[in-house]
């Protein structure tokens, strides 16, 4: 690492720094100490729902599907 220069041993010691900081996330939970690396898919999330909310979506669009698969049964028989 020293060979390749000081600016890549730099970046090797902050990376070590930082496995410990997401560990402290990840592992333990602590987002204070922490962190968690997100990237531009943040960008993209434009809906939070409660667990509840989620699992009541999941319910509807499961029962929406196997509506339209009756009535592709029934067509077919």
């Amino acid at each position: 690492i020293l060979a390749s220069g000081l600016g890549n041993a730099y970046k090797m010691a902050l990376m070590a720094n930082g496995f410990k900081a997401f560990q402290l996330a990840t592992e333990d939970g602590d987002l204070e100490k922490g962190i968690l690396p997100v990237g531009q898919v943040m960008g993209l999330i434009h809906d939070e729902p409660t667990v509840a909310e989620l699992f009541e979506r999941i319910v509807a669009e499961a029962r929406e599907v196997q509506r339209k698969l009756a009535e592709k049964m029934a067509d077919t028989a």
